[in-house]
């Protein structure tokens, strides 16, 4: 029989999907207040995949990922999913050009 361990601590990361570069910009800014230092920024992409996010963000849509210097817990993806979810209400009042100007998705690496 095994023994119980703690999980190790993982890489914290985020895809955006955004319908302008205020969407990128403003979720780097809040992301870094919430979960510190970015220490890996990808290039922008572009995002033409799948029309699912058409309806509420619009056309021409990009994606860029995010990775954190400080390592999490994988148990707290949830609650982080649900910081998530409140930043991107926070940059849907700031920018008005789109219904849904981002997407936010947390995920983690180990």
């Amino acid at each position: 029989m095994g023994t119980a361990t703690f999980p190790h601590p993982v890489k914290l990361i985020t895809g955006i999907i955004a319908s302008s570069e205020n969407g990128f910009s403003e979720s780097e800014t809040l992301l870094q207040k919430e979960f510190g230092s970015i220490d890996y920024k990808s290039d922008i992409l572009t995002f033409d995949h799948t029309n699912y996010y058409q309806k509420d963000m619009g056309s021409g849509l990009k994606r860029r990922f995010f990775s954190f210097e400080k390592l999490i817990g994988p148990a707290g993806l949830a609650d982080i999913k649900l910081i998530t979810n409140k930043l991107e209400d926070e940059i849907s009042e700031s920018i008005s050009d789109a219904k849904r100007p981002v997407n936010i998705d947390p995920g983690y690496l180990s």
